[in-house]
């Protein structure tokens, strides 16, 4: 699989790109209906790309976790077993 563009990333207007000053690090430019959409929008991808890792890691301790668990009466458990596996193979 191609490795995303390093983060963190960062939003200047409607403008993503992955470093603070650098206009030459464009990732992409966002829209929307409206021009505070638009801003709106780049800040939801960078907000979404830049927790990408530490959601990841989270839901990998939640797979340990179930697949883990021993209580034979832990509906939670037994429920996202199938779940959290596909999810973490997606988001990986």
């Amino acid at each position: 699989m191609t490795e995303a563009t390093q983060r963190p990333w960062y939003a200047t207007g409607i403008h993503v790109q992955s470093a603070a000053i650098n206009e030459d690090n464009y990732v992409c430019t966002a829209e929307g209906d409206t021009p505070e959409t638009a801003v709106a929008n780049a800040d939801l991808i960078v907000n979404a790309v830049n927790s990408h890792d530490a959601l990841v890691q989270a839901l990998g301790q939640a797979t340990e976790h179930v697949f883990a668990c021993v209580l034979t009466d832990c509906i939670p458990c037994s429920k996202w077993k199938g779940e959290v596996g596909a999810a973490l193979e997606a988001a990986e």
